[in-house]
This record gives structure tokens, C-alpha cells and sequence, in this order.
């Protein structure tokens, strides 16, 4: 799983060569929550449920909330959730004259930040 998506961030990097896809994108995610949800399970027993779910969605991070706001801005405005627009994080700072490089190293901090927070979380919970 890491191979996989170490060898999509080589071909993307710095400038997307290739395109992963609304299928290849899906399966990646799934197989990510899924093992995440898995090892949780195993490993973090004895913690919480409520607990282990904040972890989830902290690990989560930065792609959870955007699909989360995407979801919710475009139903509250009228459309259908379903319907592409620029209005992800990514496509916000690009239009507002970032980097790509820049703005992938910002949201990969800021993910960084919240599987930290995460990891803190489940250590300070779980003890």
C-alpha cells in the first residue's frame, strides 16, 4: 500500500505526470481507512470507541474535512454534492496565486499536524 502511493507521489512530483482517478484515488483511501480501522482495533483495544473515532477522523485529516466542506458548501448553496467545482482547499490557494509545490507542502503539514494530533491523542486516551 505504501509502494503504491509512494510510487504515485514519484511520478507527481513536482508536477503531476500522471492521474490516479476517481477508482485508483477511492481504492487508496479505502484500503488507508480500512487498515487504519483494522489495526485500531487490534492494537487499541482497550481504548475507547469515542476515542478511537476522533483518532480515525484526526488520521484522516486535511482530505476528510475538504470532502466534508465540499459536501457541505455546495448543498447549503443549492447544488448537488455531487457536481465538480473549484472550491476544494487545493483549487482555493492555487487561484489565489500559491505554488503547487507550496501548496502541497502545506497540506501535507497540516495533515502531518493532525495524524499527530492523532497519534497524541490516542497515547494520552489509551494510557
Amino acid at each position: 500500500l505504501g509502494a503504491m502511493a509512494l510510487g504515485m507521489f514519484y511520478w507527481n512530483f513536482p508536477v503531476a505526470r500522471t492521474f490516479l482517478g476517481d477508482g485508483g484515488s477511492t481504492l487508496l483511501g479505502f484500503l488507508c481507512m480500512s487498515q487504519l480501522s483494522m489495526d485500531c482495533g487490534v492494537f487499541f483495544a482497550k481504548t475507547p470507541v469515542p476515542v478511537l473515532f476522533a483518532v480515525l477522523f484526526l488520521i484522516g485529516g486535511v482530505p476528510f474535512i475538504d470532502t466534508a466542506v465540499s459536501i457541505l458548501r455546495r448543498v447549503l448553496s443549492g447544488k448537488s454534492p455531487f457536481t465538480p467545482d473549484r472550491g476544494h482547499i487545493h483549487h482555493r490557494l492555487l487561484d489565489k496565486g500559491v505554488s503547487q509545490t507550496a501548496v502541497l507542502l502545506l497540506l501535507s503539514a497540516a495533515h502531518g499536524l493532525c495524524i499527530a494530533g492523532g497519534y497524541v491523542l490516542l497515547v494520552v486516551a489509551g494510557s
